[in-house]
């Protein structure tokens, strides 16, 4: 079941064809799976999708590894924060 799950919101997110909302909801919920399971699929997923065409869904993505690098207080050498410091060295370019 959860193995179903991971792929329909990673298939969602990736998908181009689908809305934006129905996108930034699939990141979300990868960031909650991600949370449960500390997965590299979910988190893989969303560090895809900071980069995503639609502004958007970045933002989404973002703001979603920025939620779990503070309610999962991570250490700074952690997975998520090299997705964060990424994004954050892009976005200032």
């Amino acid at each position: 079941m959860c193995g179903e799950l991971l792929a329909d919101l990673t298939a969602i997110v990736q998908e181009t064809r689908h809305s934006s909302r129905w996108r930034n909801y699939a990141v979300q919920h990868l960031s909650v799976y991600y949370t449960s399971h500390r997965d590299e699929v979910s988190l893989k997923a969303i560090g895809e999708a900071v980069s995503d065409s639609d502004h958007v869904v970045q933002e989404v993505a973002v703001y979603s590894l920025a939620r779990l690098a503070r309610s999962l207080k991570l250490p700074t050498d952690d997975r998520v924060f090299d997705y964060v410091e990424r994004v954050l060295i892009w976005a200032l370019e």
